[in-house]
């Protein structure tokens, strides 16, 4: 078994979708004949907790880092108290105080102050275990400077995996010139040091390309997010008496809850025979933003189910009558395809989807069948999307099919593999790999 190094903040017990895909490598590389020693963050303040995650790896190769941090200062704080009710409440001022700090300094990604100790751990690791390449896995864009430590000091290659974009992500729009000079930053010094570049999203791919030159191009993979055949639920009885659209995740900015709210409450007046038999349920956070668009009438028909464990929100994809994916209809929305994306289309039902058109996930989705495409991602685009698959279901027409020809494409022990090809290329006894963008997150030998 050979060994390889995974820096990857986010990471179990932390929850979420961020998680997944390094607790996934972590799980299924030494399937593929490397085994993964983890370094990560570790502090209690993290919004998302699944303590089932911890299942999916190997303790005996995490090594959490708790750095310096406001989480993690606090959790070195914390450690040093035996009372843990006490500990928890110390902790809880220590992190909130530093954090104002933080923000006042205008620190544009705090997680930065983590990589010094984590770098530390990572030698002491590379000196103790044959490590002969390092993966670094982002957000936070942070962890990138572990790996060029790594290269540049103790000379191993270095493959950096861009879980979402750097500058070309939605979520810098309209933020501070220093946030977008950091991501600037960060980008430039990834695509010009590390030996990999791997893209979860082909588009993404070619914009990296087309930007930073030939050079780059050819270090670029596309290696998307996929779904564990071994997560999938015992089988889940669907509603016969109510047409249930389930939301597995968060809303949030440009992806926001507001025109589907809009959509129901317009078919709610509009279809009196909808009432009591059609139910919008959100399983997954809210922020404090996205409920003000909640009014107190959506009672009828909104179930804000709050957070679930990975486990759970799968249980609810495959309870679902039918279920909504949306990505953010600004310009940035096309590098976006959320991770739910292949365990709606692995474990659920029917898809009702706003995607860009044109883009690899449009294509997935229409390979793949049993999907209803919204055409424009407004209250009435939405509504009409949403009318028609309840008239289907009503009348038992609503197809559920799935080709899994495609579908399996994206299962997470493959998607391993070929993750395992890149770090075998780098160190120079595998394939040269080139990112093909025809087929969806394909990995072809050169």
């Amino acid at each position: 078994m050979r060994e390889a190094l995974l820096i990857s903040y986010h990471f179990p017990p932390m929850g979420g979708s961020g998680v997944q895909r390094a607790a996934k490598l972590a799980k299924y590389l030494p399937c593929a004949g490397w085994r993964a020693h983890v370094i990560c963050g570790v502090h209690r303040h993290y919004p998302l907790r699944d303590e089932s995650l911890l299942d999916e790896v190997d303790s005996r190769f995490v090594r959490p880092v708790a750095g310096f941090e406001p989480a993690g200062i606090a959790r070195r704080v914390g450690a040093l108290l035996n009372d843990g009710v006490r500990a928890w409440a110390i902790e809880d001022r220590i992190c909130w105080r530093i954090e104002r700090l933080v923000q006042a300094a205008r620190v544009p990604e705090r997680e930065a102050l983590w990589t010094p100790l984590a770098i530390r751990a990572a030698r002491s690791l590379v000196k103790a275990a044959p490590i002969e390449a390092v993966v670094t896995t982002s957000p936070p864009h942070a962890v990138h400077l572990v790996g060029r430590h790594l290269k540049r000091r103790l000379g191993l290659p270095w493959i950096a995996d861009l879980r979402d974009p750097m500058t070309d992500n939605f979520t810098l729009a309209g933020g501070s010139r220093m946030s977008c000079g950091y991501a600037r930053w960060f980008e430039n010094m990834v695509v010009r040091e590390a030996d990999r570049i791997v893209v979860t999203c082909p588009e993404l791919g070619e914009q990296l390309a087309d930007r930073h030159g030939p050079a780059v191009a050819a270090r670029i993979v596309a290696i998307p997010n996929g779904y564990d055949p071994s997560d999938r639920p015992a089988r889940a009885a669907r509603r016969d008496d109510r047409f249930v659209l389930v939301h597995a995740g968060s809303f949030y900015r440009q992806q926001s809850i507001e025109p589907i709210l809009l959509a129901f409450r317009e078919l709610w007046i509009r279809r009196p025979d909808v009432r009591g038999r059609i139910a919008f349920r959100v399983a997954g956070a809210l922020s404090a933003a996205q409920r003000a668009f909640v009014r107190e009438s959506d009672e009828g028909f909104l179930e804000l189910a709050g957070y679930r464990s990975h486990s759970e929100a799968i249980g609810e994809m495959a309870s679902a009558n039918a279920l909504l994916l949306t990505v953010p209809a600004v310009e940035g929305g096309r590098y976006c395809i959320p991770a739910k994306t292949f365990e709606y289309l692995a474990f659920g039902g029917h898809i009702i989807a706003w995607v860009h058109e044109g883009t690899s996930l449009a294509q997935a989705l229409h390979d793949a069948g049993g999907c209803t495409r919204v055409e424009v991602p407004t209250p009435s685009g939405w509504g009409a999307a949403i009318e028609a698959c309840f008239d289907q279901w009503r009348t038992g027409s609503l197809s559920r099919a799935r080709n899994m020809a495609v579908v399996e494409r994206f299962r997470r022990d493959r998607l391993a593999a070929k993750f395992a090809d890149i770090i075998e290329a780098c160190v120079g006894s595998g394939p040269r790999l080139t990112i093909d963008a025809t087929v969806f997150g394909s990995v072809e030998a050169a």
